[in-house]
């Protein structure tokens, strides 16, 4: 086989490869903002339920 014809045939699947490359960028740059967003979600969670003694406590 050629060298033009080898490159031919894989040049389908490395356009391929860069599209997966780009979904799984952006699926890890999902996850690291669901993952922030977890935590943010976690702290105010800590927060309310440390309000609500303070305020339990006063009663």
């Amino acid at each position: 086989m050629s060298e033009n014809s080898y490159q031919d045939k894989i040049k389908p699947y490395e356009k391929q490869q860069q599209k997966d490359s780009a979904t799984i960028e952006a699926l890890q740059q999902n996850v690291l903002a669901l993952e922030n967003k977890q935590v943010e979600l976690e702290e105010q969670a800590q927060d309310k339920s440390s309000n609500e003694g303070l305020i339990a406590g006063r009663s």
